[in-house]
């Protein structure tokens, strides 16, 4: 997610770079050629650019910010493809911090990751959440152990 976010600035800082001396050129070109045309044409345009910028932005910030949900155990298991919404909630309430690998398999379930079965690790998809990065994999709750312990979720 975090990587989206600076592929957004970095796209908005574009368009004002780009967008801004091209406006300016446009205007330019209108003053020359359409002195008369210029009213109506700055009007409708300074009119249409901003319902655009408006619309565009919350279009992408509905698509980046999709909705979290509290853990849900019924929901987890019944939606493999969309634990992404309960991802943030695991790690941010620690519930698995302090909890042995069978008590997070009771919780979560088993793991349908090849190789997810590592002594100090348990990994689990959670689906993929919107991004303009990330469609080629899934991601994936990591789940640290020490000492037979969860110490870590990622």
């Amino acid at each position: 997610m975090q990587d989206d976010r600076q592929l957004i600035g970095v796209l908005f800082v574009l368009l004002l770079a780009i967008g801004t001396p091209g406006f300016l050129l446009l205007l330019a070109f209108l003053r020359r050629r359409h002195p008369r045309r210029l009213a109506s044409g700055l009007v409708i345009g300074l009119t249409l650019a901003p319902l655009l910028l408006v619309a565009a932005g919350g279009s992408l910030w509905l698509f980046l910010h999709y909705t979290h949900q509290k853990f849900n155990p019924d929901y987890w298991d019944g939606h493999p493809m969309e634990r992404y919404t309960m991802r943030q909630n695991l790690i941010q309430s620690r519930r698995l911090i302090g909890l042995s690998p069978v008590q997070v398999r009771q919780l979560l379930g088993e793991s349908s990751l090849a190789g997810s079965s590592m002594p100090n690790k348990l990994l689990y998809p959670v689906g993929y959440p919107p991004s303009l990065t990330t469609l080629d994999r899934p991601e994936v709750l990591t789940i640290w152990f020490r000492n037979r312990k969860a110490v870590r979720v990622q």
